[in-house]
């Protein structure tokens, strides 16, 4: 009797140790895999912004000219990016131009190349008071979170650690963007450097 219930207890300890060593095993392989998700889901985000990066880079803190805000104009057409300029260099004067998802809708014939450049929509109207003109001289930047339509109008150019509108401190990450602003700099096509003064405004007026 006494060596029955040795064995009986040496059962239910080796049992136990066994069941202890499965949830061990148990708990190791979803720690593994909850890593392997985790690695997984950061390369595709850092994927998404690489390709963020590649494609908005080129409007943060960079000078374009009027074929440049064109395809500027055509690329965000129709997409979540709201594009404003103020103001537009045409041949007859300027204009300002704000433009998202919700106001392509309505006209989608109004940001057509044709219709940037010569002013015309597929009935011949003139839309855009005589065409861009390509010989302007722009500075450009991006807007990062959610604002209102007026609040891309007015908001800040951003660099890292920057505070937005509401306090927030803002970390420049191309997978926020959400705005592209075009400020009109000069009515002829310059280099940087000839307008860098009026960069440097537009920056600390922000």
């Amino acid at each position: 009797m006494f060596n029955s219930e040795i064995k009986e207890t040496v059962y239910v300890a080796i049992s136990l140790i066994l069941a202890s060593a499965v949830l061990g095993l148990i708990a190791f392989v979803l720690d593994i895999r909850g890593d392997f998700a985790r690695l997984q889901n950061q390369e595709i985000a850092t994927r998404v912004e690489l390709s963020h990066y590649a494609k908005y880079d080129k409007y943060q803190d960079n000078v374009l000219y009027g074929e440049d805000v064109m395809a500027l104009i055509r690329e965000c057409a129709g997409s979540d990016i709201a594009v404003y300029i103020d103001s537009l260099q045409c041949k007859t004067g300027k204009m300002s131009i704000y433009l998202d998802k919700e106001e392509y809708a309505k006209n989608p014939d109004k940001y057509t190349i044709k219709a940037l450049e010569f002013g015309k929509d597929a009935s011949n109207n003139n839309i855009l008071q005589g065409g861009v003109s390509r010989d302007a001289t722009y500075f450009v930047y991006l807007v990062f979170g959610k604002y209102t339509k007026n609040e891309i109008k007015n908001s800040p150019y951003i660099e890292e650690g920057y505070v937005d509108l509401y306090g927030n401190p803002v970390f420049v990450n191309y997978s926020d963007v959400t705005g592209v602003v075009v400020k009109l700099l000069k009515s002829e096509r310059v280099q940087r450097s000839e307008v860098e003064t009026a960069i440097q405004n537009i920056k600390k007026k922000n």
